[in-house]
């Protein structure tokens, strides 16, 4: 799409996007509905760095945190006064650690216990490299497609929800593939038959432009910036009697979809 609108190094297209997952139930961070800011931004051979896909995430932190700042000073009233919640803010700098580090980090933890134990000791991380198994043999720390992301230059911002005390992912991103990244990877996954679709084709034989791009969940960062614990407080998704039931004795109040049968 970038080349056929015909756009320069720098410009970019987005999408507001809103989609269906279907059949499922949801959580305190999911629903049955994903909204999300997508984007993607042609960029240069040379940009293709980490380096870069650094300064791409600290300016998208400088907007949440500006955005935070702004709402905290407008809507005081949202904070739970009196708790320990309401003094906390979110980081101005955000923490870079690889895939590689945060395992080594935490060796004995699982994936989402490793990302909880970062995030309360640095508040908002970005988790640099995703798709790759560790070093010494373990599984990567999130599967991704081996046509989308360069496995080395991408990730995931992860920062601590301070009402829930748990991880919580607002933005995926990375550096689209190039052919040698794309052959890579698919041969790590044990897909190269998918050389021949058009879209990888297209990359195999550089006839589409560099790229950075991700996503970015607009009722995940509305819960961050609102200080809510579950996503039905800030999106009118489709949840279950159950899920109602559960959350009303924690004074939650999930934006009605519909009469609830008691």
């Amino acid at each position: 799409m970038l080349d056929r609108l015909g756009m320069d190094v720098g410009q970019g297209i987005y999408c507001d996007s809103t989609s269906i997952r279907k059949g499922y139930k949801g959580d305190v961070t999911h629903s049955a509905v994903a909204d999300q800011w997508d984007y993607e931004i042609r960029i240069s051979k040379e940009q293709r760095s980490v380096d870069q896909l650094k300064s791409y995430v600290k300016t998208i932190w400088k907007i949440i945190t500006d955005a935070e700042d702004f709402i905290l000073e407008k809507y005081p009233n949202i904070l739970l006064q009196g708790h320990p919640t309401a003094k906390m803010r979110l980081p101005k700098e955000i923490t870079f650690l690889t895939a590689e580090e945060l395992h080594q980090m935490f060796p004995d933890e699982d994936v989402y216990g490793r990302e909880n134990a970062a995030v309360r000791k640095y508040g908002a991380i970005f988790i640099i490299g995703m798709g790759w198994p560790m070093k010494d043999g373990s599984a990567p720390e999130e599967v991704r497609s081996p046509s989308y992301d360069d496995w080395t230059m991408n990730g995931d911002i992860m920062v601590l929800n301070p009402i829930t005390g748990y991880r919580h992912e607002i933005s995926s991103m990375g550096i689209r593939v190039d052919k040698d990244a794309l052959l890579k990877q698919l041969e790590h996954r044990g897909m190269l038959h998918e050389t021949e679709y058009s879209f990888q084709k297209a990359v195999l034989n550089d006839e589409l432009p560099y790229s950075y791009g991700g996503g970015i969940g607009i009722s995940r960062t509305l819960m961050l910036l609102l200080r809510t614990a579950h996503i039905g407080e800030v999106q009118c998704g489709l949840w279950h009697d159950e899920h109602y039931k559960q959350v009303r004795p924690l004074g939650i109040d999930l934006i009605p979809d519909r009469i609830v049968r008691e």
